[in-house]
């Protein structure tokens, strides 16, 4: 059995997939195998992870003929696994080279079920990378913990994403872990389902992937074909924590995960006619379904999702847009203010910095000119010291002659 199983879904990346890979097989840690599934790509994906097999015998391929999604194309690399522990990326993004070597390590210390690090977002427009700051580990006390130490927090702590992760593969295998099969958002009822039936989750405070944004043709681009996605995950994720008897002691985290979710996902749709869909169902159906409510001010974490929900039970889908360019424009000034504030900041700095310098040359010319009148008078103590010593030295020559005058 080898150690760590990692999952990559490929759909139409053959600009990417090299990168991906070879980071992989930069790791320094070596004891993995790597099963790539191919879900139906057009555009030489297969050919070129088939390339790879020839390359490196712990690479394998698994090749569907019609795209049945990311989620779909992970349940197949979970069945073929064979390490013990699963590991996944998506095919565009990349690995640093320690993050198999960290997060086995960590995982074996602990003996934990989930191990979680934080991420870099590599915005692939400005090729400029941010961190997710996406762990905060410190919410839940202690190395290693779960759900139970903080219920409240737990679905905003870790993200549901699963490439920032690695799972044991048993704990999976155990509870049957499945991915959605959907287009978008299918990682949700994976991830959240991992992260309350873990019993030992732990974390590294460090960013050891790579999540590619910015790019025309990723999943967060093409969410309008599959829009309604995100509410068949969040209907999903209710009806398993139900079934499990969790819903009601997680009940806060999951109303402000959702809530913020479908603020996020309405928000960012690109299509009139998709939004619209998608706000008039929300407000008519899915806000009963999901369990969203107004509650007491400080219920939902973030004040803003409070009054998105607001306008959402609203019949304007208009007037939510409204709203939404409203608080658009605040944030705009409130960056243009910010803005303004850092330029005066650096003017003042920029003036400070020149005031020193022009105190350090005064000061430096204060001491070339201490240095030589202390050069001139270490000279004049020198004369000074010949002089006198002449004068003695002459002294008992004149007194020797003296006496020599008095003797004869």
């Amino acid at each position: 059995m080898v150690k760590v199983s990692i999952i990559i879904p490929v759909y139409n990346s053959q600009l990417f997939v090299p990168g991906c890979l070879d980071s992989i097989l930069a790791q320094r840690f070596t004891d993995y195998e790597i099963i790539c599934v191919d879900d139906g790509s057009s555009d030489g994906s297969v050919d070129l992870l088939r390339d790879y097999t020839n390359f490196d015998d712990r690479i394998s391929v698994i090749e569907t003929v019609h795209n049945s999604g990311p989620g779909h194309a992970r349940n197949l690399g979970i069945d073929q696994a064979q390490g013990e522990y699963l590991c996944f990326i998506d095919s565009d993004d990349w690995m640093d080279e320690l993050l198999l070597e960290k997060a086995v390590g960590k995982a074996e210390a602990t003996n934990a079920d989930m191990v979680i690090w934080d991420a870099w977002l590599w915005n692939n427009r400005l090729s400029l990378k941010r961190r997710a700051h996406s762990v905060y580990p410190e919410r839940f006390g202690g190395n290693v913990f779960s759900w139970k130490d903080n219920p409240d927090l737990i679905f905003q702590s870790f993200q549901n994403w699963p490439w920032n992760k690695l799972f044991r593969a048993s704990f999976v295998k155990e509870y049957n872990l499945r991915f959605q099969a959907i287009n978008r958002t299918e990682d949700l009822m994976f991830t959240c389902s991992a992260l309350v039936k873990a019993q030992r989750i732990t974390c590294i405070d460090e960013p050891l992937s790579f999540y590619r944004i910015g790019r025309e043709g990723s999943a967060m681009s093409t969410k309008d074909p599959y829009a309604f996605d995100f509410y068949k995950a969040y209907v999903a994720l209710k009806d398993y924590l139900k079934g499990e008897g969790l819903y009601e002691p997680l009940r806060r985290s999951f109303d402000n995960w959702v809530l913020s979710g479908v603020l996020y996902n309405l928000e960012t749709l690109k299509t009139a006619e998709s939004y619209h869909d998608v706000f008039n169902f929300i407000r008519t159906e899915g806000l009963a379904q999901l369990g969203l409510e107004p509650k007491e001010n400080d219920y939902y974490y973030d004040k803003r999702w409070l009054e998105g929900l607001k306008y959402l039970m609203q019949d304007d889908s208009n007037l939510y847009l409204l709203a939404r360019l409203a608080r658009l424009n605040d944030l705009l000034d409130d960056e243009m203010t910010r803005s303004s504030t850092y330029e005066c900041e650096r003017d003042d700095l920029t003036r400070d910095r020149k005031r020193l310098q022009s105190l350090v040359e005064a000061r430096e010319a204060e001491n070339d000119q201490l240095r030589r009148e202390l050069h001139e008078q270490r000279l004049l103590h020198d004369e000074t010291a010949q002089r006198v010593g002449k004068a003695v030295c002459r002294l008992p020559r004149a007194l020797v002659r003296g006496f020599r005058k008095r003797g004869n």
